[in-house]
């Protein structure tokens, strides 16, 4: 964490020294999807009416633009928090997952001034922390890589489709919007 807030220091001393604009997506939400069963076969519950689970991403994003807009490097934190139970149904498990990433977005040209497309990939590192009935305990950190789709509205809501790839059997898909200001 305290590397991630360095980082974002960085970039806004470096941004602001070649006059660049920076773009804070202060907030992040959406869902996830399209979990693979973990080591021991433990699955996330698709029976919402038996065993109801929380599938859910949150984040941040602090990035710039280049090249007339054309590209935006920047960092990425998600936070994604999942329940996994036995094949058998006998115990659950609930998951944490971390994710810190450099991200860089391409900028097509826009059609329309209200509407922008995007498409972009994200490397950096995860860690899965796992709480189960009376212990927990937290997953060595693993390489994280996020392709990603999506579009700005208005230069001011961002929707996006991504691939989160942890390296470590956690693997998702996600679909979320985020609010964007302009510092």
């Amino acid at each position: 964490m305290k590397t991630f807030f360095i980082s974002v220091v960085f970039i806004l001393i470096t941004c602001n020294s070649f006059g660049q604009n920076i773009y804070w997506e202060i907030l992040q939400g959406g869902l996830t999807f399209g979990f693979p069963k973990d080591i021991e076969e433990n699955v996330v519950s698709e029976d919402w009416a038996r065993k109801p689970t929380t599938r859910f991403i949150v984040g941040s994003e602090i990035r710039t633009n280049f090249m007339e807009n054309r590209l935006s490097p920047g960092i990425q934190f998600t936070f994604s928090e999942w329940k996994r139970f036995s094949p058998n149904g006998s115990y659950a498990k609930q998951q944490f997952s971390f994710i810190y990433l450099a991200v860089c977005d391409y900028n097509f040209p826009k059609e329309n001034r209200r509407i922008m497309p995007y498409a972009g990939v994200g490397i950096g590192l995860s860690q899965v922390v796992t709480n189960e009935i009376g212990y927990g305990y937290v997953r060595p950190v693993h390489f994280a890589f996020s392709p990603r789709i999506g579009i700005e509205i208005l230069k001011q809501l961002r929707i996006a489709a991504e691939y989160k790839y942890q390296g470590n059997g956690n693997n998702f898909f996600c679909v979320k919007a985020g609010v964007v200001i302009k510092m």
